[in-house]
C-alpha cells in the first residue's frame, strides 16, 4: 500500500505551487483591498465614519504601493500594470464597471432569487457619506414593495428594533441617508 502511495503520490506532490513575489504581492493587496472595503461599509453605516474612511484610505495606499513594488512586471506610462487602470487604489483592467456591475447582479439574484431582467446605473449622491448629516428622527419600521421570491410586486413590512436606524440627510437636504442600526441584507430579506 505504501509503494502505491509513493508512486502515485511523489514527494512534493502535495505542496502548494512555489508563489512568485508578483503573486505573493497580489495576494497581500487582495487582503488589503477587502480590509478596505470593510472598513468603508462600517463608516457607511455610521461607526466611526472619520476614521474607518481614513484607515480604509491608508489600506488602499499600501495595496497600491506592494502591487507597485512588485519587480519583473511590465509597467504602463502612468504607473499602473499592464493596460490598467487604478481607480481608487482597485486594480482593474477593461470595463472599470465590471466588478461592481458582478456584484450588483449576483445581490440582485441572492435578493430576488431570480435573474435580474437589468442592472441600471442610477445617478445619485457621491458615494460617500458626507461628515455632516441633519438627523431627521429614527425609523421605526421599513415598508418597500419587491418582485422578490414570486416575480410579481409584493409589499413587504420590516418594523426595526434599538438601536434603530436612523433617517438623515446631507446638509443641502438632496439626498436620503439610513445610517446606524442592525438591518441587514439577506438571502432571506431584511433581518434586523
Amino acid at each position: 500500500m505504501k509503494r502505491e502511495a509513493a508512486r502515485l503520490f511523489p514527494p512534493g506532490y502535495w505542496d502548494p505551487p512555489p508563489q512568485s513575489a508578483g503573486d505573493k504581492a497580489a495576494a497581500q493587496a487582495a487582503v488589503l483591498l477587502r480590509t478596505a472595503a470593510q472598513l468603508r461599509e462600517l463608516a457607511a453605516r455610521g461607526m466611526q465614519p472619520r476614521k474607518y474612511v481614513k484607515a480604509a484610505e491608508r489600506l488602499e495606499r499600501q495595496a497600491a504601493e506592494a502591487v507597485r513594488r512588485t519587480p519583473n512586471q511590465r509597467r504602463h506610462k502612468h504607473g499602473a500594470i499592464g493596460g490598467s487602470r487604478t481607480v481608487r487604489g482597485v486594480n482593474r483592467k477593461g470595463n472599470p464597471r465590471g466588478s461592481e456591475y458582478d456584484r450588483a447582479v449576483q445581490t440582485y439574484r441572492m435578493w430576488h432569487e431570480f435573474e435580474p431582467h437589468r442592472i441600471t446605473r442610477m445617478k445619485g449622491p457621491d458615494r460617500l457619506i458626507p461628515r455632516t448629516l441633519v438627523k431627521l428622527g429614527e425609523i421605526r419600521a421599513i415598508d418597500y414593495i419587491s418582485d422578490k421570491y414570486k416575480g410579481r410586486p409584493v409589499t413587504y413590512t420590516h418594523k426595526t428594533d434599538r438601536p434603530r436606524p436612523v433617517l438623515a440627510t446631507d446638509p443641502d437636504g438632496r439626498n436620503l441617508h439610513i445610517v446606524g442600526g442592525r438591518v441587514q441584507i439577506t438571502a432571506d430579506g431584511l433581518i434586523h
